[in-house]
């Protein structure tokens, strides 16, 4: 059964109640990211070791040339961009482009009819987003796959906040979520996929709350003044 799922079981008969209202929905969705977030850091634990004491592994271009097609891929946010990148730089299928890069891509693209009209707005824009800034790496001759990693994983963040994470977490947070499986955690790479939506969504949340209670004062305020 998938993480969010289960998570969803637990507090469905709850969220009937005190969490029924706006504001408490916004507080039952902080509640189960958080959950969620301890799950990953447990695992985190697991995988990180392993990780530390990896090889370091270079990717060369060897003459092989940029292709067009393959940057244009990279512009439209398309899944064979990261295809075209791993031939022109192989890394190997354990390290980012293949491992977490693609594969998730496409399970976006197969989940992407779930999704309310602007949450597949969201993901379209994305991943055309987190393609377009690999672009510069992918015309360089030869890149260290360790850091080719971090510098992938350092556009998720601000990819899914400029294109409107916070605004499709509401509707469509169960979709968003149901997008990991619980055995997605134990493959390398994945748990920081995890780590950094869950992050996002809590500051989402707290942002919405602080929101919430910023326009609640406000018109509190007005109230006030045009009784005076």
């Amino acid at each position: 059964m998938k993480t969010y799922e289960v998570v969803h079981q637990a507090t469905k008969s709850v969220s009937s109640g005190i969490f029924s209202s706006p504001l408490g929905h916004i507080l039952l969705i902080g509640i189960k990211m958080k959950v969620c977030q301890i799950l990953v850091l447990c695992v985190l634990l697991c995988v990180t070791s392993a990780f530390l004491f990896r090889s370091r592994v270079h990717a060369r271009a060897n003459g092989r040339e940029i292709e067009s097609s393959c940057l244009a891929h990279a512009d439209a946010g398309s899944c064979e961009f990261y295809s075209c990148f791993e031939r022109r730089l192989p890394c190997g299928r354990t390290w980012y482009i293949l491992k977490t890069g693609q594969y998730y891509c496409n399970k976006m693209q197969s989940e992407r009819s779930r999704f309310s009209a602007e949450g597949q707005q969201f993901l379209d824009a994305a991943q055309r987003c987190m393609t377009q800034a690999l672009k510069d790496t992918y015309r360089r001759d030869d890149m260290d796959c360790h850091d080719l990693e971090h510098l992938a994983f350092n556009t998720v963040r601000p990819c899914f906040i400029e294109n409107g994470f916070c605004g499709i977490l509401g509707e469509d947070h169960g979709e968003l979520f149901a997008l990991f499986n619980v055995r997605d955690l134990f493959t390398r790479g994945a748990a920081k996929i995890w780590r950094t939506v869950f992050d996002l969504a809590l500051t989402c949340a707290r942002e919405t709350i602080s929101e919430v209670a910023s326009n609640a004062d406000t018109a509190i305020s007005n109230i006030i003044d045009s009784a005076a």
